[in-house]
Parts: C-alpha cells; structure tokens; sequence
C-alpha cells in the first residue's frame, strides 16, 4: 500500500523533512506510527476486518454507548492501535501521532503540506495477526481491558 510525501516543518527547532500521509480526504485511510520511532505503517479502515471488528466491540461496550460520536471515533482508533501487532521496535502503534522530526525528535508540527506533483511513499499495511488467533472471548477481554485503559487514563480526550 501507499501513502503520499508530506512536507512537515518542525515547531521545535524549524526543520523541514519528508514523512508519509494521507490525501486529506481519504475516508477510513490512517498512518498509524510507533510511539517509540517513526516507523509507520497504512491501516485501510473500510477493509480492515480486524478494525471492522474493534469498531463493532467497541461501539457496544455499556461505557461507550452514552459518549458522543468523536469520543467513540477517538476510544475506537486508540483500542484498534492497541490490539495491533507491535512495531519491530517494541513500540504501540498509533493513529495520528505527527512523525518524528529527525533533527530534535519533536512531534510537535507547525505545519505540513503534501508534496506536488504527488510523490507515493510506500508503506507496509498494519498487522495483527495475534489478534486474528484469539477466540471471541479473548477478544472480548482485550477489549474490555483496552476500554479500561484508555478510560481510566482519559487518552481519548483533547
């Protein structure tokens, strides 16, 4: 799969540099990043049965229910990151996380812009394959445990 070049300028320290995204109309494509390097990877939600699936789990657990749509929107995209296979460097995958300026290690952007003419930056689809080997009730407990996480540390908020 691919994503496109973005132009990102650094908020910290000013630097501009290359790094993959989405056309900002792609309904349902991600680059999700691992939270320990700039590893990255594309997630094609609309054909993504594992995402499919949390989508489903997530949106009927009983403390989800009674939230408003972006707040579901945001627990959904953390538990999928969660349930995700790792990055090879050990790190969790996450959607919407800015990459890593390569000169001050920031994720802070002022600003990014895709690069014209359209240059495609091949990335790899996500994985999960442990999630796919679970039973539906080892699903279920990841999730419930995911939900838990993310709730008790309030992650899905601003």
């Amino acid at each position: 799969m691919s994503a496109l070049t973005y132009q990102y300028t650094c908020d910290n320290c000013g630097n501009q540099f290359n790094a993959p995204g989405v056309a900002e109309l792609s309904y349902g494509m991600f680059v999700m990043r691992s939270d320990k390097s700039d590893y990255a990877v594309l997630l094609s939600a609309i054909s993504d049965s594992a995402f499919s699936e949390t989508m489903e789990m997530v949106q009927e657990y009983p403390d989800i229910i009674k939230l408003n749509d972006r707040e579901k929107s945001k627990i959904v995209q953390k538990v999928f990151g969660l349930i995700c296979d790792q990055a090879p460097d050990g790190g969790k995958l996450i959607i919407g996380i800015h990459p890593k300026c390569p000169s001050c290690g920031s994720r802070k952007m002022k600003s990014w812009k895709q690069i014209h003419p359209a240059q495609i930056w091949p990335l790899p689809s996500v994985e999960h394959k442990k999630w796919d080997t679970k039973s539906d009730s080892e699903k279920l407990a990841a999730i419930d445990s995911a939900i838990r996480k993310i709730i008790f540390n309030k992650e899905f908020s601003d």
